[in-house]
């Protein structure tokens, strides 16, 4: 289980971006933050999120 990097809250779903929806609101806004979770699991998806290539 990941926790949120700002505030260590408990994330219970496999997201890409490791905070929660929360402070990403407030970090970001809701739009924002929503399209960068977003494109982040179509990265991941499509294997270019990844550091490493198998």
């Amino acid at each position: 289980m990941q926790k949120c990097m700002y505030c260590h809250a408990e994330i219970h779903d496999d997201r890409p971006l490791t905070v929660c929806n929360n402070c990403g609101i407030r970090t970001w806004g809701e739009k924002w933050f929503n399209s960068m979770l977003a494109k982040m699991e179509k990265a991941r998806e499509s294997g270019n999120l990844s550091l490493y290539k198998e």
